[in-house]
């Protein structure tokens, strides 16, 4: 059906025929009631059924428009060619100048820059001055703005990653430490965020919620700025496409084991435009306990640290989160990059940050279980009517007693860091 056509169609809303035009406009299929689901909740959904569906090459095409642009020799081939540009000032320190994003992408950049002062001797990390630290709801903020770095027992070493010249000026990274970096993995991932994320979280953080049961899946949903972000969204940047309903209906429906979960924690910001996955799980699972999210972001951040079956989404939020939970059974994670729509550079670099790579989260999850959508579906029911084909499973299991040795050496470090970190800012 033309989006022009779908537009039409929902005028009917304003005559009284909102259960037609619902189901026409947003895919609806069931038997049951529509007054969850308003149409009229979702215009920046909505307003894409201005004009007929696009072929799948100009989407394509302008996708790659700017990956074809980050050609050309990398500013920073080696690691000492950065430091000697970018990290010159204070030979004891790396420092971040400048935060990047929000909560998720500092977390990666600290984590940038503790690597980087591993493999090169250097004593300290030096968060921004302005910005709010990592984020002031969550976690304190080192005095000094230092955070002390553990030297590595052997000599360090940094496998580093140069990015094309023309992605970013160069002083782009000088600002930012951000996408040149020192390769890393999953479990080494891991290790860091618990030894210098977790000991600087607000200490009441893990008490504002109760530990997620067995038969329990925490989900968490993108509000807010790129909610709606689908193929047919022209504004839409391939690292930030939005998984469709079914992903979530899949993992309530078979993730426990093959069989449904009983209660379903939801995790969601309270920012517009509203991803309309959340009323179709609303109305789709009736017969489970759904829970809303808690009225505040600690509390958020807690059912995620305390879940042990996790489903994330197209997002750095629960993304850096679940690598701070010690005690996750079950992972589900959408991963909606797709290489026709990325450079392979681009898309190396978001599989690195997302952590989509399976067998390194089956190194440090018991249970991985990943959503890809690889292909385009340039359709207006994206979201509520996306077919359960084009979701290509993947999952594995790791080595029980592995993870549960690596677990306790991550949670002993964790608790040595916490006793030894010095004064934080509350």
């Amino acid at each position: 059906m033309a989006r022009g056509a779908g537009l039409a169609a929902l005028a009917g809303i304003v005559a009284g025929t909102q259960r037609q035009v619902a189901a026409i406009s947003l895919g609806w299929q069931g038997n049951g009631t529509l007054e969850e689901i308003d149409p009229s909740r979702y215009p920046e959904f909505v307003q894409w059924l201005e004009s007929d569906i696009p072929a799948e090459g100009p989407v394509l095409s302008r996708a790659l428009e700017d990956g074809r642009k980050n050609k050309g020799p990398p500013h920073f081939p080696d690691l000492q060619s950065y430091m000697d540009r970018c990290q010159a000032v204070d030979p004891e320190v790396v420092e971040i100048p400048t935060w990047m994003g929000r909560m998720g992408n500092r977390i990666w950049q600290v984590l940038n820059a503790v690597r980087i002062a591993e493999a090169t001797g250097r004593k300290f990390v030096r968060i921004p001055r302005a910005g709010g630290g990592l984020d002031h709801h969550l976690f304190g903020s080192p005095e000094g703005r230092l955070i002390e770095v553990t030297p590595p027992e052997a000599p360090g070493t940094c496998d580093f990653i140069p990015v094309s010249g023309k992605m970013h000026a160069w002083h782009h990274d000088c600002r930012f430490l951000f996408f040149n970096r020192c390769r890393t993995t999953v479990k080494e991932r891991m290790a860091a965020y618990n030894r210098y994320i977790m000991p600087i979280m607000r200490d009441d953080i893990m008490d504002r919620c109760k530990a997620g049961a067995d038969d329990e899946v925490t989900i968490h949903i993108r509000n807010g700025d790129v909610a709606l972000h689908i193929d047919t969204n022209p504004e839409m940047r391939p690292e930030h496409r939005q998984p469709p309903c079914a992903y979530f209906h899949k993992v309530i429906q078979t993730g426990h084991n093959g069989s449904p979960f009983k209660r379903v924690q939801l995790v969601y910001s309270n920012e517009e435009p509203t991803s309309p996955c959340i009323d179709d799980i609303l109305e789709k699972h009736k017969d489970k306990v759904i829970l809303r999210p808690a009225p505040a972001v600690p509390g958020d951040v807690c059912h995620i640290l305390r879940a042990k079956n996790l489903a994330t989404t197209m997002s750095s939020f629960a993304t850096v989160l679940k690598m701070m939970n010690t005690g996750l059974q079950r992972l589900f994670f959408a991963n909606m990059l797709s290489p026709k729509m990325m450079t392979k550079e681009q898309y190396e670099i978001q599989m690195d940050y997302y952590e989509f790579r399976v067998n390194e989260l089956c190194d440090v999850f018991p249970e991985v279980t990943s959503y890809s959508v690889p292909e385009l579906y340039l359709d207006e029911g994206f979201f509520l009517r996306f077919p359960d084909g084009n979701i290509v499973v993947d999952s594995c299991r790791g080595d029980p007693k592995g993870i549960a040795a690596l677990r306790e050496a991550v949670q002993a470090t964790t608790s040595v860091a916490m006793k030894k970190r010095r004064r934080w800012s509350q």
